[in-house]
């Protein structure tokens, strides 16, 4: 609120001729202009005028000169760089070829991971606000924006989704020749919902959308969906706060408990008889980053149970993995036992961040085991690695079912192709 304003009427008379170089022209002194009415500006001091053009020009030109020498920020979100678009003369008409340039020189620009946490910082303990992608539960628990939305926001419905999904079910082993298995990464605010807090009632379309694909789904089980919210559910009971529990408080993912839950039920539906609780044991703690934390730019370390999978008898080496731009690379690894089983033959899977936690610990398991990332469908040939291989297992993070079918099935024209054939 401003106080009262109180109105003056200059009083001055009008100036006389004042000779050239008087201290009233050469600004020795204010003009009679400033003095009566009080508007017009004195001239900043030459020194501070410099000071604020090379602090601006600073402040501009060093990032920008870093990103030219190739000072790249540390990645905060939790994906891949933006791939550079194709500059063809065709490309260069096409205005989405402008936006997708933007995005790849934003993802590289120098300093950027500076300004995120500056900015996450501010809404921390000034504003005391959410950042867009990341937001704040109970008890310091933090979830990802798009969990709590995207089911509700994409084009296709989560029943659409199911519907694609069975159909590629058809297409990779409808003449007996392959195997396919799907199975979901839950969120982790459809496992601890008690923990949303005020942001339950914005995640209420997705727990009920989730509650309908898990309904659709429990359809196809026995066929080709692999059901892990059970057993993850079980593990949330179980496990005692020592261990760390099966989602961490500041990530989005399961724990490495969560993904040897995932790879227990989806050994056990390509080869039964393979996995054995036996081969994992707990050997300690590692670091783990949360990515919450770093996408909301202000990155916490802390300590987690490390699981090690220990298969006598078996030999397991990685073979030299195939780069992907604007994706993970593709990962193979290679299997020899002398008397433990094996999935025998070739298996692909496609995989999201839900499996990182624990590639190492399903390797031993399979006697050749690739792994495709999502973003790499429309990049590579991905349609002809599922052609060759014996085994076909898609994982998914549930926030992510119906954005994958829509873009990597649908728009890369992957279901199409696999429908079609070799």
């Amino acid at each position: 609120m401003t106080g009262p304003t109180t109105s003056r009427t200059s009083t001055a008379r009008p100036t006389e001729a004042v000779p050239r170089g008087s201290a009233a022209t050469n600004g020795g002194g204010a003009s009679h202009e400033n003095e009566a009415t009080g508007t017009g500006s004195s001239p900043l001091p030459r020194w501070l005028a410099v000071a604020v053009a090379v602090a601006f020009g600073a402040f501009i030109g060093v990032p920008l000169v870093a990103t030219v020498f190739g000072v790249n920020p540390a990645r905060l979100e939790n994906r891949a760089p933006s791939a550079r678009p194709q500059l063809t003369p065709g490309a260069l008409l096409d205005d989405e070829t402008y936006g997708q340039l933007t995005e790849y020189l934003t993802d590289r620009f120098a300093f950027r991971s500076l300004a995120i946490r500056a900015n996450a910082r501010l809404n921390a303990d000034v504003w005391h606000s959410d950042t867009g992608r990341v937001r704040r539960g109970v008890d310091g628990w933090l979830f990802l924006d798009e969990s709590l939305r995207r089911l509700c926001t994409e084009r296709i419905e989560p029943a659409v989704a199911v519907d694609a999904l069975d159909r590629m079910n058809d297409a990779v082993a409808g003449d007996g020749e392959r195997s396919f298995h799907l199975v979901i990464g839950p969120a982790k605010s459809t496992i601890y919902p008690e923990l949303l807090g005020e942001e339950a009632d914005n995640a209420g379309c997705v727990l009920n959308a989730v509650e309908e694909m898990r309904a659709d789904l429990a359809e196809h089980e026995g066929e080709w969906y692999v059901d892990v919210y059970g057993p993850v559910l079980r593990l949330k009971e179980e496990l005692d706060d020592e261990s760390g529990g099966v989602y961490l408080d500041r990530d989005t993912h399961w724990t490495e408990y969560g993904g040897m839950a995932m790879v227990a039920q989806v050994l056990d539906r390509v080869a039964p008889g393979v996995f054995d609780p036996a081969d994992v044991a707990e050997v300690g703690v590692q670091p783990l980053e949360g990515d919450l934390s770093r996408i909301l730019g202000l990155p916490e370390t802390y300590e987690v149970v490390d699981l090690e999978v220990d298969r006598k008898g078996v030999s397991t080496t990685e073979l030299e993995s195939r780069a992907v731009e604007g994706s993970y690379p593709i990962r193979r690894f290679v299997s020899e036992a002398n008397t433990a089983p094996l999935v025998e033959g070739s298996t692909l899977m496609l995989f999201d961040s839900y499996t990182f936690p624990v590639i190492e610990e399903m390797a031993p398991y399979f006697e050749e085991l690739t792994l495709v990332h999502w973003d790499a469908v429309g990049a590579v040939d991905v349609a002809a690695m599922i052609a060759d291989a014996d085994h076909v297992i898609v994982q998914v993070a549930e926030r992510n079912l119906t954005f994958r079918v829509g873009e990597k099935l649908f728009d890369a024209d992957l279901l199409d192709q696999l429908l079609e054939g070799p």
